[in-house]
């Protein structure tokens, strides 16, 4: 079982919640799908050393053929999440030579097998779709990092399913808020702590996904029949668990490519003894050989600037928001469960909250594995 913790955000990868109907779910699966299909031995016959130690990857390679082909192929349908199925493509590769490597390889080991494999990649793509518009080339600027993608590939997975859920929600929210609670529970924590990185140029998020604000959930909830959510608040718990969820996804931490980068280097640079899964960013404390030092000053004068422009555009729509969260809150109080206004300013994206919300400084990671 792998348990990766980051950051008060626990990923359990072996325990995804996914449902067969949602397009995420979908595509992936086919990537999975064992293949009876041959690769031709010219895009790999530097890699007869490699394949002679360990053998498995000839199925890599057999897949790996195939999926780029299914990858290219949402081109042909106008798929607006053929960069995403690109990314589902690296997260496959990733995930299964670390499957096959991770007890027993330390990462240089791990990165040289990846490299290897994604020079067949390169070689099927310029060879068999030149053509093409778009091409999945391997991305280099991936972090070899499964708590990494992990993280990323939960955030574009609730992108990739926005849509059919918000119909779904819509349309029968109470028995939709059942079916999807434990869905949203492990993908909520990754939009909120990622959201930011999605307008920043040459991000991870930013180079796969173009509108992420296409997916924001509170488009869901201005949809919705609040009165009746309201007053069915009280006796639905399940409504009551979504709504912590999102109240503790807007605690989280804020999280940058930047922080990963910094730590892979360093533990690359070390060659540190333990396998990567289970290198520890305590990494981020002073005094640690992986302490990563951050310049907040810039961040004070963004923020600075965000709460001028703020209160300069929306000083007069956010007086009526507070009388409106004034009322919800003196009905859910009469209600029973207690919803207060610091969570209510949270969940409408206030900048008062952002600011707290973004202490690079305090950053911890650690991820821990076990075989079982």
């Amino acid at each position: 079982m792998l348990l990766i913790i980051i950051k008060n955000i626990t990923f359990h990868t072996d325990d995804i919640v996914d449902f067969d109907h949602l397009p995420s779910y979908k595509f992936y699966e086919q990537l999975t799908e064992d293949t009876s299909e041959s690769i031709n031995s010219k895009y790999y016959n530097g890699l007869n050393d490699l394949t002679t130690k360990y053998p498995w990857i000839n199925d890599i390679l057999k897949k790996l053929r195939r999926n780029i082909s299914l990858v290219q192929n949402k081109h042909d349908f106008n798929d607006e999440f053929i960069k995403k199925g690109c990314f589902d493509l690296h997260y496959w590769l990733h995930k299964e030579v670390f499957n096959h490597l991770e007890s027993k390889a330390r990462y240089s080991e791990i990165k040289h097998v990846i490299t290897k494999i994604q020079e067949v990649w390169t070689n099927v793509i310029d060879t068999e779709f030149s053509k093409d518009d778009y091409k999945c080339y391997p991305d280099k600027k991936l972090y070899i990092n499964m708590g990494f993608l992990q993280e990323i590939k939960d955030l574009f997975d609730f992108f990739e399913d926005f849509e059919v859920m918000k119909k779904e929600i819509i349309d029968d929210t109470f028995n939709s808020c059942n079916k999807y609670v434990e869905y949203i529970r492990q993908r909520i924590p990754a939009y909120y702590v990622w959201r930011d990185q999605c307008k920043v140029e040459g991000s991870t998020c930013k180079r796969y996904i173009d509108n992420y604000m296409k997916y924001h959930p509170a488009s869901i909830a201005s949809q919705l029949n609040v009165f009746t959510v309201i007053m069915a608040y009280a006796y639905k718990p399940c409504y009551n668990d979504v709504y912590r969820i999102f109240v503790d996804g807007k605690r989280r931490r804020k999280r940058q490519d930047a922080l990963y980068q910094e730590i892979m280097e360093k533990i690359e640079l070390e060659e540190a003894e333990q396998d990567l899964l289970s290198a520890r960013a305590a990494d981020a404390t002073p005094g640690s050989r992986l302490y990563i030092k951050h310049d907040k000053s810039r961040l004070k004068y963004y923020f600075m600037w965000r709460r001028i422009v703020y209160l300069y555009e929306n000083v007069f729509p956010y007086i009526l928001l507070v009388i409106g969260a004034f009322i919800i809150f003196y009905i859910m109080k009469k209600l029973g469960p207690n919803i207060n206004y610091e969570d209510i300013k949270l969940l409408n994206d206030s900048d008062e909250s952002l600011d707290t919300n973004f202490d690079e400084s305090s950053y911890q990671l650690s991820y821990s594995s076990s075989v079982s």
